[in-house]
């Protein structure tokens, strides 16, 4: 899947949402006492045009807290919830290992 994802990106058929990253810089942490932006998420959306569904992911965690994180799966055609995963950032880290071995 994740190979397939690639070759759809390098044909231009990947649209990717605008990355949001929360609790970290430029904007303040979540809050003043937690070091170094301890605790963060970001959010990523994404999907390859003509295809079933589009992605959102959230990802939270930091230095020294543990992944969390969940993928939200939805209809393109009709922007249902199809799947919910409450992964705790299992698959991101599992698809950062994955990419680098395919680069």
């Amino acid at each position: 899947a994740i190979q397939s994802g690639f070759a759809a990106f390098s044909r231009g058929e990947f649209n990717a949402g605008v990355i949001q990253t929360l609790g970290a810089p430029p904007m303040a942490p979540f809050v003043a006492d937690c070091p170094n932006y301890a605790a963060q998420t970001c959010v990523k959306s994404g999907y390859i045009t003509g295809s079933e569904y589009y992605v959102i992911k959230v990802a939270s965690g930091g230095n020294p807290h543990e992944n969390s994180g969940l993928v939200q799966l939805y209809s393109q055609r009709t922007g249902k919830l199809a799947v919910l995963l409450l992964d705790d950032g299992l698959l991101t880290e599992i698809r950062t290992a994955a990419a680098g071995a395919l680069a």
